[in-house]
């Protein structure tokens, strides 16, 4: 349409000449009253408006003798209706523009996202607290999206990592960190130990367990902890690591730093799944410790490969001796597994590595706690005697902590159902033979040295739980003992097992600065790469074809060919 719109030929001189004409009033007219009048000086064309119509009207505009065309949108009605629905004012806080979390919502949710609280339940706190969803100023989107950005802020996740441990190293001077790249500067194993945890494994070093966890990372690096057992009898943790992978040099690895952290004190008895790397790599690092499989992952492996219900109760059986079965649950798998159910608490596979190191000194911390509180119960208030012998049960309970205590009980409560069936005198010391009273006719010795007052029996359960036997018990209220001898008292069950510990403090011998490469290391660590799933993986085209068919067999007739159901002489 010809008075619909008019370009500019030239903008750049149209605009030039408009900012000309408002400076100096150029062939603009001016009023009485020093205003400009919207009347022509000349012959120039000017924008100009009929009156009664809406119409408007522009032509040209004379600049020093140059003509500029100036294009005006003219229109013949303009109408003051929107075109659209307008939007309602209770959506108005869903618009992008008006969504925005305030400094204050961001730091009070990374204090919960510290707390473990995911960003779920935080919305749910911000909507209570602001009295309802639709008072809060953000959705749950906007917290993903303010915890991405924060992630990006971080130049490497390992190195945030490490700059995290080198914080913690700041509070504790004999804190040890070690870690290894590849030959492409990626992160490959990190091996961690505060001081607490060095000092604990100086009283409680004679077992250690040590196995691997897996998914509490998003890289899926298997997590390798070195655990105890404290004098309240909960697990401790003595060291923990990331690895890339479970070959045998990395194990080596890890045990050869665990030892150099320990001062290069063997535990007693080492304590695995049985995993044929760990196995060996235990023979080359700690020689002289004693290698035990974990009779929970035995009591599994046979019940997953022998499919036979007969075998596995007799060799449960076997193995347990003379724990029942509720009592052997409770003390090899707490030992196994409760300490990697606990961890997964508060880690997860969604953690990166800083958030990760976050989460597990959160329950390093809280297992803290609860040995705080055990050590508290332990002195404050005494336990009410519930059992036949309270001489021994008393003497007991001064001695060692609480929890240790109520397991004691146990002992004296067996030892009801014992009597003493027999007695000689061999030389230097005495024999005493018992059985139980009602039940089984089996028959345990329990030998005594009156001259240094030691006792040892047949079951091995001071040996192997380093707590006096229902049987020893029998012993001592036959000979009118009402105090437990210190001999059948060992140090790390004792209320007074952290007194005076070897301290690393003192020496200076270990500084986790001093040994770890973490404060001297040029450039950048890289994140590392995300591992491969534990098992054996899917096997080769080759391994495939290799690989003979089993025949069926028929568990009725004992050929080949048919199984049980189909079986024609049982039809």
């Amino acid at each position: 349409m010809e008075d619909s719109m008019h370009w500019a030929e030239n903008e750049g001189q149209l605009w030039q000449g408009l900012e000309q004409l408002s400076l100096s009033g150029e062939n603009l007219g001016e009023s009485d009253d020093g205003g400009v009048s919207n009347e022509c000086s000349g012959d120039d064309e000017y924008l100009h408006s009929d009156g009664d119509s809406d119409t408007l009207e522009g032509v040209k505009v004379v600049n020093g003798g140059d003509e500029i065309k100036m294009g005006i949108n003219t229109t013949e009605d303009i109408k003051d209706e929107h075109t659209h629905d307008l939007l309602d004012p209770k959506h108005s806080g869903l618009l992008p523009g008006h969504r925005k979390m305030s400094e204050s919502d961001i730091i009070e949710m990374n204090g919960m996202l510290q707390a473990g609280i995911g960003p779920a339940h935080i919305y749910g706190h911000f909507a209570l607290q602001y009295g309802g969803y639709d008072k809060i100023g953000f959705q749950l989107k906007d917290i993903y999206n303010q915890i991405e950005r924060q992630r990006r802020k971080q130049s490497s996740d390992a190195m945030a990592a490490m700059e995290y441990l080198r914080r913690l190293s700041c509070d504790d001077n004999v804190m040890f960190i070690e870690h290894t790249v590849d030959e492409e500067g990626r992160l490959q194993h990190l091996f961690w130990s505060d001081g607490i945890s060095q000092k604990r494994y100086q009283v409680f070093s004679d077992v250690v367990a040590f196995d691997a966890t897996y998914g509490k990372n998003k890289y899926l690096l298997p997590l390798v902890v070195f655990s105890g057992v404290n004098n309240h009898n909960r697990s401790t943790i003595f060291a923990a690591a990331i690895v890339a992978n479970e070959i045998e040099d990395t194990y080596i690895w890890l045990l050869r730093q665990f030892a150099r952290v320990m001062n290069d004190k063997e535990p007693s008895a080492a304590i695995t799944d049985g995993d044929v790397a760990m196995r060996n790599a235990i023979k080359i690092v700690f020689p002289n410790a004693r290698h035990r499989l974990c009779a929970w992952h035995l009591q599994r492996n046979a019940t997953a490969n022998v499919k036979n219900t007969q075998f596995t109760a007799e060799f449960e059986r076997l193995m347990l001796g003379e724990y029942d079965v509720g009592q052997f649950r409770q003390r090899t798998t707490s030992r196994c597994e409760s300490l990697h159910a606990e961890l997964g608490k508060y880690v997860h596979s969604r953690h990166n590595l800083t958030d990760f190191l976050h989460h597990y000194h959160r329950c390093l911390n809280h297992m803290r706690y609860k040995e705080l509180a055990d050590e508290f119960a332990s002195i404050h208030g005494d336990l009410v005697n519930v059992t036949n012998f309270p001489t021994l049960e008393k003497s007991a309970s001064r001695v060692f902590t609480k929890r240790v205590c109520t397991l004691f009980r146990t002992v004296l409560n067996k030892a009801k159902d014992i009597a003493v069936t027999g007695y000689s005198e061999i030389l230097v010391y005495h024999m005493f033979t018992m059985t139980k009273v009602v039940g089984s006719m089996k028959e345990w010795r329990v030998s005594f040295y009156p001259s240094s007052y030691h006792f040892k029996c047949s079951c091995l359960w001071m040996e192997s739980r380093g707590l006096p036997c229902e049987h020893i018990v029998v012993v001592l209220v036959y000979l009118n003992i009402e105090d437990i001898p210190t001999t059948l008292i060992l140090r790390r069950w004792t209320k007074g097992a952290l007194e005076n510990p070897h301290s690393l403090a003192q020496n200076g011998s270990h500084n986790g600065i001093g040994h770890s490469s973490m404060p001297n290391f040029e450039g950048i660590i890289r994140d590392p790469i995300r591992a491969s799933t534990k098992g054996r993986g899917t096997p080769s085209s080759s391994f495939k074809s290799s690989r003979v068919k089993r025949r069926t067999h028929c568990s009725y007739c004992k050929l080949s060919g048919h199984n049980r159901v189909t079986c024609p002489k049982r039809a």
